[in-house]
This record gives structure tokens, C-alpha cells and sequence, in this order.
């Protein structure tokens, strides 16, 4: 195994654009990172300059101990698995997985047991005869995997490997992902535009937009403690709920709702300013509880899950965008937008929520989130 070291790595183009912008990110040795945002954020080329594939502009990257800018993708001792299974056609799952070995001249003997084992492993034996086309989306993947993982790399480097699957099959993939770490406890950097990949397989979670980290902390972190609005509102599904609000006598105004702030909950700064106010929907409840406040609002739509339900109801309070704020145009969205919003809440199935039918919900403060809206960067990270 070994430890991945990035510093103030950018890469530019000929063109000048910023793919990259200054990053620095250290994976320990056995770390399981992941590295998500938007399509376009970097992720991918970042990934791409670790395994030699990109060219690094500035900065340097360091594979336990050594750099490895001026070294060749071939001798850098990590696999990458790719968006696209990449797999031989006319070869039978078994000379794929062991091509790679035979091309480097490995003993044969060596060669068969690390196949047989990584076929255990990735449950590949009834399927070692048959060639790709013969394959589900999910078993290709498999064998792409294992391909990756005879050669007992270092480090292995994944390019959004479940994103050419259906939704079901991504489910099993992530828990096939997530069994496989706790078994091999391999070094992994692993790129996914879906927040819900990287919450459920990730140690440590890097967010990145435009070629910046945003943020790089646990899973619930991330979560419960986003540092800027970008994070608050890419982190969660459904996402976070934003509107216009202002700090005043130490309440928290948010259209015609108030909700009392303890004093040291936020900057004085920021008494009788406009505030970005973030709320999740898992955190407006059907039930009261110890410091609730209660809201008093006329469902709009409800989406029924199953074992949870999503209620649209309308806020009167001007809404506003994250990506907005993100980009620095938030105080004018916040002067000039609408003095209505609709926000979400999700709640439990037996909920008596109904389109058109007012319902009781409740809110405590401590879980209210506050950005400044020219920054947004977080004043307040709520979570309770």
C-alpha cells in the first residue's frame, strides 16, 4: 500500500484554461478518498496527473515518499479502473484478468493464483470462460476490477466506475465497492460526480468546483458541518433548503417565521444583515420536540417514497440559489428575487400531509445553517 501526497497541483492548458487550481490533498496510506462535484470541476483530469495520464502544471505529487511527476503512468505501480470497462473483447474473462501479468513476463504460477484469488474474491468463477459480450454491465465491471487488482498495485485509481450502470445495479456495486475495502484496505482515490456514492463508500470526501477543494472531512461532516453553501447545498439529497432571511435583536427572520438564536450562534457582525438561511429537509420534523418551533404551513405537492414522504410547501421569503451565492451574485439575488420560495421537507410515510391540506411542522433552531450571501461562507453550521 502506500500514501498519495498532492501539493498545489494545477494544470492549465494551452488555451490557458484552469482545470486544476492549487490543490493540495494528502491520502493516508489505506484511506479510501473520494473526489466529487459537478461535471467540469477537475475531478477526473486530478485523478488522471496522479496516475501519469495528464501532465502536471505546477506542484508536485508524491506516491509514498517519491515524486512521480517525470514518472511514466507505467511504472507508477497503481491500476486504475476507468468509466469504461476497457476490457478485451475476444478474450475470455480469465485472459483478461491475467493479461496484464503475462504482458509483464509474471510466473505463471504466480500469475493463476493471483487471478484464482481475485476471481474468489469478486465471486468471477462460474463466469471465467465467457467473454465480454457475454457479460452484464455489472460483471464487466467486476472483471474490470480485478484486472485492476492481480497486479497488487499500491494504490488503485477509479474513474467513475459505476456510472454506465442502471440504478439497481449501482446499489450492488457500491455495497461490492464497500466490501471490498474493508477487505483489502488498498489505498484508493475514487472519482463520482454522485453524492451518494461518495457519502456511502468514502473515508474522507474532498468536494471540489472550478478546479477548487471546497471542503475534504468525514462523510457526516460534510453533512452535518458544511464550510460554504456550495457544499451545504451539493451534500444531501433532496438538497438543502435556501432563502433570504436577517439577524435581529438576536432572532432569526425568516419571512414572517422567527426562530430564537442563542447569542454566541452567530457573528455580531451580522446582527441586522441579510443572511443566507440552509435548512434541511430532514431537520423540519412532523413531531415536536425540546426547543422546536412550530411552522404552520399549506402543502403544495407531496412525493410519496414508500417509507418516507416529501412535502412542498411555500415560505414567504425570497429564495435563493446556492450555485448563485457559490459564484459571488448572491447579495443581488437577494435584493431583487421574489418573496416566495418553496422548500422541502422529508418526512415519515404515516405523515398526514396531503396537497392543499395545512399541516403543523417543526423546526428546531439549533439546526439551522446561516451563510453570508456575498461569500458564502458558513457564519453558522447547524445539525442536531
Amino acid at each position: 500500500m502506500a500514501s498519495i501526497s498532492i501539493e498545489n497541483v494545477s494544470k492549465r492548458y494551452a488555451d490557458g484554461a484552469l482545470a486544476v487550481n492549487h490543490v493540495s490533498l494528502d491520502v493516508a496510506d489505506g484511506e479510501f478518498v473520494v473526489l466529487v462535484g459537478p461535471s467540469g470541476c477537475g475531478k477526473s483530469t486530478l485523478l488522471r496527473m496522479i496516475a501519469g495520464l495528464e501532465e502536471i502544471s505546477d506542484g508536485r505529487i508524491v506516491v509514498n515518499g517519491k515524486v512521480v511527476n517525470e514518472l511514466p503512468a507505467k511504472d507508477r505501480d497503481i491500476a486504475m479502473v476507468f468509466q469504461t470497462y476497457a476490457l478485451f473483447p475476444h478474450m475470455t474473462v480469465e485472459r483478461n484478468l491475467s493479461f496484464g501479468l503475462r504482458l509483464r513476463g509474471t510466473p505463471r504460477a504466480e500469475t493463476e493464483r493471483r487471478v484464482r484469488e481475485a476471481a474468489a474474491l469478486l465471486r468471477l468463477e462460474p463466469l471465467m470462460t465467457r467473454r465480454p459480450g457475454q457479460l452484464s454491465g455489472g460483471q464487466r465491471q467486476r472483471v474490470a476490477i480485478g484486472r485492476a487488482l492481480v497486479r497488487e498495485p499500491a494504490a488503485f485509481l477509479m474513474d467513475e466506475p459505476l456510472s454506465n450502470l442502471d440504478a439497481k445495479l449501482r446499489v450492488h456495486m457500491r455495497t461490492e465497492f464497500a466490501r471490498l475495502r474493508e477487505r483489502l484496505h488498498t489505498t484508493t482515490v475514487y472519482v463520482t460526480h454522485d453524492q451518494v456514492e461518495a457519502m456511502t463508500l468514502g473515508d474522507r470526501v474532498c468536494v471540489m468546483r472550478d478546479g477548487l477543494v471546497q471542503q475534504v472531512d468525514t462523510p457526516e461532516q460534510l453533512f452535518l458541518r458544511p464550510r460554504n453553501i456550495f457544499v451545504a447545498g451539493f451534500i444531501g439529497s433532496p438538497e438543502m433548503n435556501f432563502a433570504a432571511g436577517r439577524i435581529e435583536n438576536g432572532e432569526l427572520r425568516l419571512g414572517s417565521l422567527r426562530f430564537p438564536l442563542p447569542a454566541a450562534a452567530v457573528p455580531a457582525a451580522s446582527e441586522g444583515k441579510p443572511v443566507v438561511v440552509g435548512l434541511r429537509p430532514s431537520d423540519i420534523r412532523e413531531v415536536p420536540g425540546k426547543d422546536t418551533v412550530e411552522m404552520r404551513v399549506q402543502v403544495e405537492l407531496v412525493e410519496r417514497l414508500g417509507s418516507e414522504i416529501l412535502a412542498v410547501f411555500p415560505v414567504d421569503a425570497t429564495g435563493v440559489s446556492a450555485d448563485s451565492v457559490a459564484a459571488g451574485d448572491g447579495a443581488a439575488i437577494m435584493a431583487g428575487g421574489e418573496s416566495r420560495t418553496s422548500f422541502t421537507a422529508r418526512l415519515d410515510a404515516s405523515t398526514p400531509a396531503a396537497a392543499g391540506r395545512p399541516i403543523p411542522l417543526h423546526v428546531n433552531p439549533a439546526a439551522i445553517h446561516l451563510f453570508d450571501p456575498a461569500t458564502g461562507m458558513a457564519l453558522r453550521q447547524g445539525g442536531t
